[in-house]
């Protein structure tokens, strides 16, 4: 069977089954008009133990919109902070003030990343602006070299990677990384060494490990297969042994990777489930409240907000199913009416953004 002829087979196989699970999990979505929605990233910005959101709208937005949450599943109107082509919202404390700053990368903004810094009331000061690579699309927040600080792992459309190590006022000192060519990372003490480590997806179908040394440089690296095209990767303990693993969305192959983690640094082998047409980015929460992480990931499909893999609890996933709504993209989940259930929200790369209640019925 082709390449062609098997998408086609799993994507009418997902959309039959879909229905008697993962449409039954969620309520139909309330929806946000907005204008080339580029990522989404959740946290409490007014400390009222409300979850809030925030999203980038690239071009012709160009803007950081900032949805406040009323508790119930409703959300205040947007807020919106002018920023040039923004992508890849983080939210972090840079300043241990104990109110969450937005950082955003500036994919054509003059080789920038901006900075937000939080007042607490759900408003942000006037950006600082940082320079790092060449078209910067990715970042992710970690203490790199181990001094209590908030640093921000930068990745750019060239596949050049580049740390900006904070000192926790706001500034930052750029470093470039030799060997990342990944253009998404997750970060974590993968080798329990008490050192922050880095996983990026590595050319066409593989990832790649870097053990971090605790000064912000890595030493010892490590491949491992992933199916095709991985475009989004996140660590977590999805089997609850206290290893962290690597859960890769293949945009190419309609699927997700899932690496455990020996604790040791290195993986078990790969395992790959199908997701559902053109995976975009991927999260893990517990939807079915069974003890269970659960994966959902943004499909970039017409007719599709997103797919939903069922997780066994073992490290191992049911065939995703998925949930109907106008398409997809990146995604973020938080329970945003206060029920206990993980809700989400997702991005959609065609001007929409909703959000999607859980519905506490999921199998």
């Amino acid at each position: 069977m082709s390449r062609k002829s098997e998408h086609l087979f799993l994507a009418v196989a997902l959309v039959m089954l879909a229905p008697t699970l993962a449409a039954s999990c969620f309520d139909p979505p309330v929806r946000f008009m907005v204008t080339g929605p580029g990522g989404v990233a959740v946290g409490d910005l007014n400390d009222d133990g409300k979850l809030d959101f925030v999203t980038t709208n690239g071009k012709p937005g160009n803007s950081v919109g900032v949805y406040l949450g009323n508790g119930d599943g409703t959300f205040q109107e947007r807020q919106n902070y002018a920023a040039k082509d923004p992508m890849a919202p983080v939210l972090a404390d840079f300043n241990h003030d104990g109110i969450l700053d937005l950082g955003v990368a500036l994919a054509s903004g003059g080789d920038n990343i901006s900075v937000f810094p939080g007042k607490g009331d759900g408003t942000f000061r006037t950006p600082k602006f940082y320079r790092a690579g060449h078209s910067p699309v990715s970042l992710l927040v970690g203490d790199f070299n181990s001094d209590g600080q908030q640093d921000l792992l930068v990745g750019d459309n060239f596949l050049m990677s580049h740390l900006l190590l904070g000192n926790g006022f706001f500034n930052f000192t750029l470093r470039r990384i030799d060997g990342f060519t990944g253009m998404q990372f997750a970060a974590s003490d993968f080798n329990r060494d008490g050192k922050l480590d880095i996983a990026f997806n590595k050319e066409v179908s593989r990832v790649s490990i870097e053990l971090g040394i605790g000064d912000g440089t890595f030493g010892t690296e490590g491949y491992y297969p992933t199916g095709e095209g991985p475009v989004d990767i996140i660590a977590v303990d999805l089997n609850g042994d206290g290893n962290l693993d690597l859960v890769t969305a293949n945009y190419t192959e309609w699927n997700v990777s899932v690496l455990l983690g020996l604790g040791d640094g290195t993986f078990g082998p790969t395992q790959n489930y199908p997701a559902g047409p053109s995976p975009r980015r991927v999260v893990a929460a517990d939807f079915n409240r069974d003890g269970a992480l659960d994966l959902l990931v943004g499909t970039d499909e017409y007719g599709s907000a997103a797919s939903l893999l069922l997780g066994n609890g073992d490290g191992a996933f049911q065939r995703g199913q998925l949930i109907p709504g106008l398409e997809g993209g990146p995604v973020a989940a938080g329970d945003f009416n206060g029920d206990g259930w993980p809700d989400f929200v997702v991005a959609s790369i065609r001007r929409n953004l909703s959000v999607f209640l859980n519905s506490a019925e999921c199998p």
